[in-house]
């Protein structure tokens, strides 16, 4: 009953999921220590308890709200097996295996030795947010509405945060609604910024030698689409929904116009991604799901598309960060076009506080951890001139406009829609990119105003 009482505790108010730690701890150590028990030794129990509680407090914290990450990684209704899966399974191995050798050699000595090492082997810290290399296969898929480069401008609404005359027109359009103005951190170059004073530790952090990935592409990946996709529909043409989260306190309340069958990311954000083409306002919702006529999600933000005006302080959106997530998406449509002309989105595993024009951090403010917010550029010496031209047109966006750090998962992994015209093969070639090749850039400069995300 103890023992019971300590995993509850452990499990909850450390921070860990309870159905994860009941799943792969509870019942193994419970065999272990009913293996130890007939031994009579205190000392091994008494380490096995320790062990207990370090393996909890130590190993990488999943809080009880990401079950979507639980349900992919950690095998419980899930069919999809990865490697995180598997080396839970040896944990559990590693564990009974260690109880029959107490039980069969009763040494104090080694026991305590071996308890301590298995404890630290499986407390390593694990990029859990790490998947495999997509390997495409044929698959149908409908990408979205294509995009239009036009540089007519629509009609703008003005930003009820900016003084009037301060919106630039945008370069950029979707089914003729701008993405955000010209002047929006998002649209405004940054090859000219000076390299940020944390840019080395920032680095070094995040991984100074580990590659980039490019996670987007074409065809699909264990089952669904690659990439971020989004949807396009006049709002007047669609079902609305008052959508309920479970971070209600940070999300616009709504409506949200939601298609019949609309694309959704397939992974564990399972974000949709709408853009109200009647009003040129963007939708997105974080850990969508469709349950007998209602959607639910995590957490969902509603965005002007003519407007510069950021989420309030502290508050998230559809993405860690509190930032839109559809601007920051490489999308074929601007490859045809020729050129990117904003930032681009990417992850990285590990993060803490926040900086302009985030809202939203992880965890509180740590020195040398990239903070939400920040923004990276491919430093301008590195050659380009030996890629595809549609690579030399991504290649060239992270120099002009860099990219921004928006959400936690794997380490340097660069977001787009997924399109059947992408060359999978072709963007691998992206892997020999690596931190190295990037520097941080200070923004401060360019900001007008913390509470807007107009530049200068």
């Amino acid at each position: 009953y103890a023992y019971t009482i300590l995993v509850l505790i452990l499990s909850f108010f450390g921070g860990t999921d309870f159905f994860r730690f009941a799943t792969f701890l509870f019942l193994p150590q419970i065999i272990l220590i009913g293996l130890i028990a007939p031994q009579k030794s205190n000392l091994q129990i008494r380490a096995m308890l320790a062990a207990v509680f370090i393996f909890n407090r130590i190993w990488l914290p999943f809080p009880i709200w990401d079950k979507n990450q639980y349900l992919d990684f950690y095998g419980a209704f899930s069919l999809r097996l990865s490697w995180a899966t598997l080396y839970r399974g040896l944990e559990v191995l590693a564990f009974i295996s260690l109880g029959i050798f107490l039980r069969i050699k009763n040494k104090k000595t080694i026991s305590l030795a071996l308890l301590i090492l298995t404890t630290l082997a499986c407390s390593a810290t694990i990029n859990w947010t790490s998947t495999p290399e997509p390997i495409p296969a044929p698959a149908t898929f409908n990408p979205p509405v294509a995009e239009s480069t036009s540089t007519q401008t629509p009609p703008a609404t003005p930003d009820p945060a900016t003084p009037a005359g301060d919106i630039s027109p945008a370069e950029t359009f979707i089914a003729n609604c701008p993405i955000f103005p010209k002047n929006n951190y998002w649209n405004t170059r940054v090859d000219n910024l000076p390299v940020h004073a944390e840019s080395d530790a920032w680095i070094d952090r995040i991984g100074r030698s580990e590659p980039f990935h490019m996670d987007f592409g074409s065809g699909t990946w264990d089952g669904g689409p690659i990439g971020i996709p989004y949807n396009v529909a006049a709002g007047s043409t669609v079902p609305k929904f008052e959508v309920g989260f479970y971070y209600p306190d940070e999300s616009d309340a709504g409506p949200y116009p939601i298609p019949e069958n609309p694309n959704r990311e397939y992974g564990s954000d399972h974000h949709i991604l709408t853009i109200d083409t009647d009003t040129c306002t963007l939708y997105e919702i974080y850990d969508a799901s469709f349950d007998n006529g209602t959607w639910s999600g995590g957490s969902g933000a509603i965005w002007d598309l003519n407007s510069n005006t950021l989420r309030p302080l502290t508050w998230t959106s559809a993405d860690l960060a509190g930032l839109p997530i559809l601007p920051g998406l490489a999308r074929y449509d601007e490859i045809a076009a020729g050129e990117i002309k904003h930032a681009l989105r990417f992850t990285v595993a590990e993060s803490a506080g926040y900086i302009w024009p985030a809202r939203h951090p992880n965890e509180e403010t740590q020195a040398g951890v990239p903070p939400m917010g920040a923004r990276f550029r491919l430093k301008a010496g590195y050659d380009i001139s030996g890629f595809p031209r549609e690579l030399q047109i991504i290649l060239q966006a992270m120099k002009t406009y860099g990219i921004i750090l928006a959400d936690n998962g794997a380490n340097w992994y660069v977001n787009g829609a997924p399109d059947e015209r992408w060359d999978n093969d072709m963007l691998h070639q992206l892997d020999v990119l690596t931190g190295n090749d990037f520097e941080a850039v200070d923004t401060s400069g360019m900001m007008v105003d913390a509470n807007s995300g107009q530049t200068k």
